[in-house]
C-alpha cells in the first residue's frame, strides 16, 4: 500500500477516526533533520511488505500545528493509531524499532 502525505490535521483526524481496527502508522519528520533522511525509504519499504497496514508521513515545522497538538519534541516522531486512539508512539531514528512496532502492532 502507498505512502499518503498529508499536510492537514483536518484529514490526519478523519483518517484515524476511519482507521478502525486496521492500525495507521503516522510518520512526523522534516527536511532539515539528518535522522529523518532514511525514514521515506524505510516506509515505502514496510508498506509494500505490510499491506494491511496504512502509513502516512507528514512533514512539521519547529512550531506547527502538528507538533503542538502532539506535543513533538523531536523528529522522527512515529504514532500508531487503531480504532481511532493512539496506540502508542516514540520519537527518534529508531527504524528497527519502528519496524518491530509496526510487526507487533499491525494484527
Amino acid at each position: 500500500m502507498a505512502v499518503i502525505v498529508l499536510d492537514k490535521m483536518c484529514d490526519l483526524d478523519e483518517m484515524v477516526s476511519k482507521c478502525g481496527r486496521k492500525l495507521l502508522v503516522v510518520t512526523f519528520s522534516s527536511k532539515n533533520c539528518g535522522p529523518c533522511r532514511p525514514v521515506p525509504a524505510c516506509l515505502e519499504a514496510i508498506s509494500e511488505e505490510m499491506p494491511d497496514v496504512q502509513f502516512v508521513k507528514i512533514e512539521v515545522g519547529k512550531d506547527d500545528e502538528f507538533t503542538k497538538r502532539f506535543n513533538i519534541k523531536g523528529v522522527p516522531a512515529f504514532y500508531y493509531f487503531r480504532n481511532g486512539s493512539e496506540v502508542y508512539h516514540f520519537e527518534g531514528g529508531n527504524l528497527s524499532h519502528f519496524r518491530k512496532m509496526v510487526e507487533e502492532l499491525r494484527f
